[in-house]
């Protein structure tokens, strides 16, 4: 039972992150345990880059993970957490930080495994070419999507991307505002589901697991109505 427990592991902030690792540290051949059993890891907050390097480490078999940190930190340091990130065996990466995701993705191994891939760079659909055609595993991506800031171009090459079967957007405009510009700029697609750009917490962690592209995907297969001129789905916070 124990060794499910630590199978998923969600952390808030600094302190907590600290004492896990001082509590897993406790147990005997604990580097062995931490590799064999955690697969999972959602940390959110403030933590500092240096104890993201530590975990990840120590942690270094996981396939999921989640990373909403609010911590400000230099280039060195985002530098020295990409190269531990580059070690990971990532299938899903949820990434919510101060970095420009596009410059990255050409260069860093991290991305090149990954099925699932949920980014909060705002930057993404900003200009045409972000680096997302060397994804070739890719399957499930999620991005900001800003009315004002988003070049339609942009839109139509994710879409024209055969292996994409889900194409979720984070949006802070209404969605039906949202819709309208999808449709006015012919970039409907079947594959297409808004997300709030902020989820509730219960919602954060239940990504850690999946269930937001197990949502997703469940309404891209739902039946569409003979009279909608649309192809776009909503997923709301009070829907997860």
């Amino acid at each position: 039972m124990e060794r499910v427990l630590y199978k998923r592991i969600a952390l808030y902030h600094q302190t907590s992150v600290r004492r896990f690792l001082d509590c897993l540290r406790l147990r005997p051949m604990h580097v062995d345990f931490a590799h064999e059993y955690i697969t999972s890891l959602f940390l959110v907050g403030s933590i500092e880059i240096s104890t993201l390097v530590e975990i990840l480490s120590l942690c270094n078999n996981i396939s999921c993970l989640v990373l909403l940190v609010s911590t400000i930190s230099s280039t060195t340091a985002i530098s020295s957490l990409f190269q531990a990130l580059d070690t990971l065996p990532l299938k899903s990466l949820q990434l919510s930080m101060d970095v420009d995701v596009s410059t990255s993705i050409s260069t860093s191994n991290i991305f090149k495994h990954l099925t699932h891939f949920d980014t909060h760079d705002h930057r993404m659909l900003e200009k045409l070419h972000a680096g997302l055609d060397c994804l070739d595993s890719l399957t499930h991506l999620c991005v900001v999507l800003r009315l004002g800031r988003c070049d339609p171009l942009a839109v139509m090459h994710l879409i024209g991307n055969p292996r994409i079967r889900i194409l979720a957007f984070r949006v802070d405009d209404a969605h039906h505002a949202v819709a309208r510009f999808l449709e006015d700029n012919t970039l409907l697609d079947r594959r297409i589901v808004l997300l709030p750009i902020q989820l509730t917490n219960w919602a954060m962690l239940g990504q850690g697991e999946m269930l937001m592209w197990q949502l997703a995907e469940g309404l891209v297969k739902l039946p569409m109505p003979q009279n909608s001129k649309t192809v776009i789905q909503s997923i709301r916070n009070e829907s997860v």
